[in-house]
């Protein structure tokens, strides 16, 4: 059991859109269950990474642990109306919102334990973003993903890479769309996160 919140930062899939009962039903509020704890969900859908920065500063100093999945919605967008190189170029233009999202949590937060949530291959997920292509979808998961890699591992995160696992590419787990995690599907999400943060907990 954690002495404080856990929170979770990001878009629509931090919220548990399209789950049962978000955001309970979402993976942060599951991992609070795990954990013993609340959950505060700062989640916005539809929010990409540059407006996740603001909600840093809603986040208590008494948290637990700061959950991050971020860029679902920045490597859609990236992809639209491109092929795969055009599609690379157009997210990479848009990484330094994530090099400014992990620079406002630990300026503010310098200590406390982050879990990072990467982006799955959205071209493998078949998600639904207009005037895509799974190629086009799958260079720029792939970027963003190396990118946000590093930047975990710069601000000693511990990580959870959903890119290619099996497990996060069963079609019926997932809404119509290919993007938001029904109920399961974010309960084994939250064992994922739970699992991550143990290890850094254990390691402090």
């Amino acid at each position: 059991m954690l002495s404080g919140p856990v929170v979770g930062i990001g878009d629509s899939i931090t919220w548990g859109s399209d789950s049962s009962d978000p955001p309970a039903t979402s993976y942060v509020g599951y991992a609070a269950r795990l954990l013993g704890t609340e959950a505060i969900n700062l989640g916005i859908p539809a929010a990409f990474t540059d407006r996740m920065t603001y909600e840093v500063a809603s986040v208590p100093e008494t948290a637990a642990a700061v959950l991050l999945c971020a860029g679902t919605n920045d490597v859609g967008v990236a992809a639209g109306n491109a092929n795969a190189d055009e599609a690379v170029a157009k997210v990479r233009a848009v990484m330094p919102t994530a090099d400014a999202l992990f620079a406002a949590l630990r300026e503010r937060l310098p200590t406390i334990p982050l879990v990072v949530v990467t982006v799955r291959d959205l071209g493998r997920a078949r998600a639904d973003y207009p005037n895509t292509t799974a190629d086009g979808l799958t260079a720029a998961s792939r970027a963003w993903n190396a990118h946000i890699r590093a930047l975990a591992a710069r601000a000693d995160a511990a990580l959870v890479d959903v890119e290619h696992d099996a497990q996060w590419y069963v079609h019926d787990e997932y809404a119509p769309g290919g993007i938001h995690p029904l109920d399961a599907c974010a309960e084994r999400l939250a064992h994922a996160v739970v699992a991550a943060l143990g290890a850094i907990l254990t390691r402090a």
